[in-house]
């Protein structure tokens, strides 16, 4: 049981991994093989929490905490890179009108989620 309840905690680690490859091009991690077996990993891991999420009950306040912790998780990442003097390749940084978009958005929906849940 307790796999199930944590199994999303595990999509974080090759997430991680390829922010890690993206800010520091000059990393191992930025290998090509070791690159295609970490998006193969994350691919893997995302596949098998959606079939583990069917597999049980989530009610809205874990829902939105998972939210919350993924928006907090992700942006403490890319200030850290940032601030260790990484850039990313992608554009995936604070300077990227879309990421503060994305970012609104996830804010307007764990607003509007807590609003419902509390009516």
């Amino acid at each position: 049981m307790k796999i199930k309840q944590y199994s999303e905690l595990l999509f974080y680690i090759p997430l991680t991994l390829l922010m890690i490859a993206d800010f520091f091009q000059d990393s191992y991690l930025s290998n090509g093989f070791v690159m295609k077996v970490n998006i193969g990993v994350l691919v893997a891991l995302f596949v098998l929490s959606i079939v583990l999420k069917r597999s049980r009950n989530v009610d809205d306040t874990q829902k939105i905490n998972g939210q919350i912790f993924a928006l907090v998780y992700l942006l403490s990442w890319m200030a850290l890179l940032t601030l260790l003097g990484g850039t990313s390749q992608s554009g995936f940084g604070f300077d990227n009108v879309v990421v503060w978009f994305v970012v609104i958005i996830s804010i307007a929906e764990i607003i509007s989620k807590k609003k419902k849940m509390n009516h």
